[in-house]
């Protein structure tokens, strides 16, 4: 199953369930705080041994708090207008743009910008 097969999935299910798309902040601030859980997860994952138990389940953990964040950007996108098919053209339009930027080293936080 490709991504693009999985977002056109959760667009079906999301308006079977939720309702129509409609533009609303309810599911961006559940983006962030899911974004938090993965960011809390991530922080665990660092410090677990390769190989052991633990880092196998909170790399399983990180992966199921990114697909958490993945089903919710598809329901903005939705809300947006956006199908799959134009949401996936705006992310390759943005590769495109990254692709052409100059950029800086990571800051203490491991963030890498762009120059601007």
């Amino acid at each position: 199953m490709t991504l693009h097969t999985v977002a056109v999935d959760i667009a079906a299910w999301q308006t079977e369930t939720f309702g129509p798309p409609r533009q609303r902040t309810g599911p961006v601030e559940h983006m962030a705080k899911e974004v938090r859980e993965l960011h809390a997860t991530l922080d665990v994952l660092r410090v677990c041994t390769p190989g052991s138990p633990q880092h196998a389940y909170y790399h399983a953990d990180a992966l199921k708090e990114l697909a958490d964040v993945f089903h919710l950007m598809v329901q903005v996108a939705s809300d947006l207008g956006a199908t799959p098919d134009t949401f996936a053209a705006a992310v390759e339009r943005k590769l495109a743009v990254n692709r052409q930027r100059k950029w800086k080293a990571p800051d203490a936080r491991g963030i890498v910008e762009h120059v601007k």
